[in-house]
């Protein structure tokens, strides 16, 4: 049942992904909700239903995008690992795992974007990708890493509140 929550929270934030914040960009740079969905729902402590979310989110992103629709679900798969992974064994704050996964996720996903673009489309120059696609679009998610993160922890809180009184 969490995991079909995944669907309709995931699918608002790639709409509002690929028609709101598409449009505010950082010199190349585009914020990823449904990136930033993923990692703060891995960092919730009661969540059991990480994995679910970081597929679906990995397979709605690849759906709208040019490349292959499986191409994003490792990256997301792997990126909801870190975030889980800090939850367990690392930290007990949970904002500052949140800023990390957001910077190690982000920079995993726009650098294999970058190769898969540098050998399929056009050759480019990685360094000015690096610096008018990466870091800016770096920047934009660690922008919105903590509104999302309450967004976010409010509704894993009433989810499984919900699922305790049951």
């Amino acid at each position: 049942m969490r995991a079909l929550l995944s669907i309709p929270v995931l699918l608002a934030a790639l709409i509002l992904q690929t028609t709101v914040l598409s449009r505010i960009t950082l010199l190349g740079g585009n914020a990823d909700l449904v990136l930033l969905i993923v990692i703060a729902w891995s960092i919730q402590e009661e969540v059991d239903t990480t994995w679910q979310w970081a597929v679906i989110g990995g397979l709605l992103v690849g759906l709208v995008s040019k490349l292959p629709f499986y191409f994003y679900i490792p990256l997301f798969v792997i990126t909801a690992g870190f975030a889980f992974w800090l939850r367990r064994r690392f930290w007990q704050v949970p904002v500052i795992s949140m800023f990390l996964t957001t910077a190690i996720g982000t920079a995993l996903i726009q650098t294999a974007t970058m190769l898969v673009l540098q050998f399929t489309v056009t050759p480019f120059s990685f360094s000015e990708a690096f610096g008018f696609v990466i870091l800016p679009s770096l920047l934009l998610n660690l922008l919105l890493a903590i509104p999302v993160y309450a967004l976010i922890t409010d509704l894993a809180r009433s989810v499984y509140r919900t699922a305790r009184i049951e």
